[in-house]
């Protein structure tokens, strides 16, 4: 069977086991070789590659030197000090033990039978590549063939570009007294899968694809996942799965999945199938089973470029400030040709219970999304609440508001201060050795319970002006808007108190960072009195006590020059009459 023969090396490493150290007697040690051809096929060219072979095992044959009958053999470690440095260390040996390569044999053994064997090879080339020489072939009609070779057990690595060389092993196989000329079929290379989040959404460029960006409730954020069809070589049948995920704050666009394979748009139903679990308030779980991906095992699509885009809409869930709100993607695919898998197009349910697929690394991508907050206080710092708010910009679309009341619990977390807001902290708390001051504290006994109020509100046109009331803590929060200039004006004072006449500016710039190859967004805020309090734009905003008093060229003063001038002409008219009547006296 053609999966049998992609493998056959990493077969015959299970008879390894049965061919320990047996005694040589009186036999010659024969000289025998043998030869690794790699065929061409239709989607990999052999004949067009270069490759190196390395000895990682040799084969010790005794008999007759004169008949060439062969009356046992062994297998046995290289004397390279390198090589057998690896063996110890990876396998916890002793190299010094006469039983040695026996044990190493055994060892190799049981990676194959734990399904390691392949991490095995890697580890085994790396340790190879600088250390042990390499065997050179040549290419010949449809591939490339090493020829003579000692007999033993081999790592075949693609040297085709040097530069690019990254130690990863091509096939793994034995030559023995059995057959020791082999036919080896080039292993694929693992599958890996990227996502990026497009933050124009604008599909035809790819320079602005970014691993974070930031947006208001209600934008479309456009993510791209991207793969490459995979070398499937030696394969009857190939599973390759998308598994993605969103988190709570981010609701999936029915009908925005778009799935191309090369220059080939795939057709949803047809050639692949889209589950989407949707629970509210929770994350979303995208599925997508690619149907008879074997199909494109084929020179055209071999190294296609898988490309998946899809969007979402951050929702009124979302989290706020330095929480991120993550999509997360992996791939499942088929990793051993020798599984005669039973599923159409993806395991079966009781094949998935024997994990029989491989699965990349998870790729992950964040949206933050910031939070602007007023804080109500009186001319001593004390917190005032009922005062009501506008804030007016014109990169905002759905604003959540939040408010918070309290009511006396004895179960309750919270404690009331004497200025009006509230902490978690106890009273009787220590913090870094200092006892926390209960002057503080309005009561050392009292506690609240804290709820919460959300509203939302929903642009309209080109600019976005929400309301706000203040809570009981002295707290007004605009929560879920993205970078760009804001006004904030008070349209109601607490009763007592004056209002406040000039309204403040904020600006919020968003900034993208990386650090360790992860990106992420870092929000500055800017504006008279505005503060970062722990990643939030806050405002303070005093309201004076008390009544105000009319501006100097205002109304009030106008009056005062009215009044005094009715008075002025007056007196200047009795005076006059009184002349007058003197006069006629």
């Amino acid at each position: 069977m053609k999966n049998i023969k992609r493998f056959a090396g990493i077969l015959l490493a299970l008879t390894m086991i049965c061919v320990m150290v047996l005694p040589a007697f009186a036999a010659d040690k024969l000289d025998l070789q043998g030869s690794i051809t790699i065929t061409d096929n239709d989607t990999v060219k052999a004949s067009e590659k270069n490759f190196s072979a390395y000895q990682i095992l040799e084969l010790e044959v005794f008999g007759n030197a004169e008949t060439g009958e062969i009356e046992t053999y062994q297998y046995k470690v290289p004397n390279n000090a390198a090589l057998q440095d690896f063996y110890a260390n990876y396998f916890g040996l002793d190299k010094a033990d006469p039983n040695f390569s026996a044990q190493v044999v055994a060892s190799i053994d049981e990676c194959y039978k734990a399904g390691e064997i392949y991490a095995f090879q890697e580890a085994c080339l790396e340790a190879c590549a600088d250390h042990v020489p390499a065997y050179n072939g040549k290419v010949v009609e449809g591939g490339f063939k090493f020829s003579p070779l000692p007999l033993g057990y081999y790592l075949i690595e693609d040297t085709t570009n040097p530069t690019e060389a990254s130690h990863k092993p091509v096939s793994a196989l034995a030559l023995q007294t059995a057959k020791p000329d082999v036919t080896v079929e080039v292993k694929a290379e693992k599958p890996s899968i990227d996502k990026k989040i497009d933050d124009d959404n604008d599909l035809n460029t790819t320079e602005d694809r970014v691993d974070a960006n930031e947006a208001a409730i209600g934008d479309t954020i456009t993510y791209v996942i991207d793969s490459k069809v995979p070398d499937m070589f030696g394969y009857d049948k190939y599973f390759f799965i998308i598994k993605d995920t969103l988190s709570k704050g981010l609701t999936y666009t029915d009908g925005s999945m778009n799935i191309t394979i090369g220059d080939k748009t795939l057709v949803e139903g047809v050639d692949y199938i889209l589950t989407v679990e949707k629970e509210e308030g929770a994350a979303t779980k995208i599925e997508i089973v690619f149907v008879n991906f074997i199909q494109y095992n084929t020179e055209e699509y071999v190294d296609a470029k898988i490309e998946v885009s899809y969007d979402a809409v951050l929702n009124e869930n979302c989290e706020v400030n330095t929480t991120p709100n993550p999509n997360e993607v992996y791939l499942e695919y088929s990793n051993n040709p020798k599984v005669d898998y039973e599923g159409e197009n993806e395991p079966t349910d009781e094949e998935k219970e024997t994990d029989p697929l491989g699965k990349t690394p998870i790729e992950k991508v964040e949206t933050y999304t910031t939070t602007l907050e007023i804080v109500k206080v009186d001319p001593n710092g004390n917190r005032l609440q009922g005062a009501e708010f506008t804030l007016t910009g014109n990169t905002l679309n759905t604003v959540r508001i939040e408010t918070e009341t309290f009511e006396l619990d004895p179960n309750g977390e919270y404690w009331k201060l004497t200025d009006g807001s509230y902490t978690t902290t106890d009273p009787e708390s220590i913090i870094d050795g200092v006892a926390v001051s209960k002057e503080k504290y309005e009561s050392l006994t009292d506690k609240y319970t804290k709820t919460t109020t959300t509203t939302f509100e929903t642009r309209e046109g080109e600019t976005l002006t929400v309301t706000g009331i203040v809570g009981e803590d002295g707290v007004l929060r605009f929560e879920g808007i993205p970078s760009g200039e804001y006004v904030i004006k008070e349209i109601k004072a607490p009763e007592g108190y004056n209002k406040l006449k000039d309204t403040i500016a904020v600006t919020i710039t968003a900034e993208y960072v990386e650090t360790a190859g992860e990106g992420s967004i870092v929000y500055t805020y800017a504006g008279d009195g505005v503060v970062d309090n722990n990643g939030v734009a806050r405002v303070t905003v005093i309201n004076q006590i008390g009544s105000e008093l009319p501006d100097t060229g205002g109304i009030g003063t106008t009056m005062f020059y009215v009044i005094g001038g009715v008075l002025v002409l007056a007196a200047i008219v009795l005076l006059i009459a009184r002349k007058r009547m003197s006069a006629e006296a």
